[in-house]
């Protein structure tokens, strides 16, 4: 299947519509209108994102209008991860979703458009710890994407971040090492509810 992508060559932007295993002309691209932003929300024409006061998500509405956030998106929360023996690694207690999480709060660093993205950029602090954020709309896309770097110096504690959709479908798709791994996020025996990390 072929795929259409932005290159950015020495600060010039171009695009590209490549087949597999094959090569492209560049073109150049011109200017995006439809990428607006300002300190509250940024849209590409596709997706407009409306940000809460902590940086997260509270609404996403696509093109034709509908609202696609039932909670929030992209929500960054601190759990306690107390140690558990003989195993203290991805050990996760089952009942952590039922305490209250730390709630961060991000500062907000700028929303910018660059080429054929709005960028909007993030950054949080706890404890020895911080996060760098850029959330990207690209131009003619329904995708958000979301750029995270993690400094992480904290013990016991477990950093996760909570996206609560409209739609959930019966299975979700987590990136690994060269590849991915599909998990179900239903719960009909022990085996689907071991994975409620999901």
């Amino acid at each position: 299947v072929a795929r259409t992508e932005y290159v950015d060559v020495a600060g010039a932007w171009y695009s590209t519509r490549v087949e597999p295993y094959a090569s492209a002309a560049l073109t150049p691209v011109a200017d995006f209108p439809e990428l607006v932003g300002d300190d509250h929300s940024m849209s590409n024409g596709m997706l407009t994102l409306h940000f809460g006061k902590s940086g997260e998500i509270v609404s996403c509405v696509d093109a034709s209008g509908t609202e696609q956030s039932a909670g929030g998106f992209n929500r960054m929360v601190l759990h306690r991860d107390p140690y558990q023996f003989p195993f203290d690694a991805w050990d996760i207690g089952t009942k952590y979703l039922k305490r209250t999480p730390r709630v961060l709060v991000a500062r907000y660093l700028g929303t910018r458009v660059d080429g054929p993205r709005i960028i909007r950029t993030h950054h949080f602090r706890f404890g020895r710890s911080r996060i760098e954020q850029r959330i990207i709309l690209e131009a003619g896309s329904d995708l958000v994407r979301f750029e995270t770097t993690v400094i992480w110096h904290e013990k016991h504690k477990m950093l996760r971040t909570e996206f609560r959709p409209v739609h959930y479908g019966d299975a979700a798709k987590c990136e690994i090492q060269f590849g991915h791994i599909e998990r179900t996020t239903l719960e009909r025996d022990d085996i689907e509810r071991a994975q409620f990390e999901i």
